[in-house]
């Protein structure tokens, strides 16, 4: 295209600012960054483990997580870091069933359950329940709120001990 025909083509365009393609981003945002002491509060105060995770392609990351978390698995050194299948401090085998998971309530938009081993950080691994919420999405990846609780199942390796 000739340099008068670009000019011409760009001068008559309209321009604006880029509007975003992400669902509900700023509410996302808003959410899953704040330092608010009530939000702060809130987060901490579920009886259960809970996680924000991003999820894009066949990758995913925890953003946040909330005290029991901390105290139940003892993950803090991979909150942040981008989560492939087969490098997980939880394993393969659990890596893969949590993929699946975010994947399948990625892909529907709304909530999914399952039952996946994790190494807990007393360094047992056991059953855990998890529930997977669909919360939106931006321009890369999907944010899901994950919730841990006692599994159904029978304990894993003998073990006696409660979640």
């Amino acid at each position: 295209m000739p340099a008068a025909d670009y000019e011409k083509l760009i001068t008559a365009a309209q321009t604006g600012p880029a509007r975003s393609r992400a669902e509900n981003h700023e509410a996302l945002v808003r959410l899953i960054w704040s330092q608010e002491p009530e939000s702060e509060q809130l987060f901490n105060s579920l009886p259960q483990a809970a996680a924000v995770c991003e999820l894009e392609n066949d990758s995913f990351r925890t953003v946040r997580v909330n005290e029991r978390y901390q105290s139940l698995f003892g993950f803090r050194d991979s909150i942040g870091r981008r989560t492939a299948c087969a490098d997980g401090g939880a394993g393969e085998s659990s890596c893969r069933s949590m993929l699946s998971a975010l994947q399948a309530a990625a892909g529907t938009r709304q909530t999914h359950a399952c039952e996946i081993p994790l190494p807990f950080a007393d360094g047992k691994t056991r059953s855990v329940h998890l529930d997977v919420q669909y919360w939106g999405a931006n321009k890369h990846a999907a944010v899901l709120f994950v919730l841990f609780s006692k599994s159904e199942q029978p304990p894993m390796n003998d073990e006696k001990e409660s979640f």
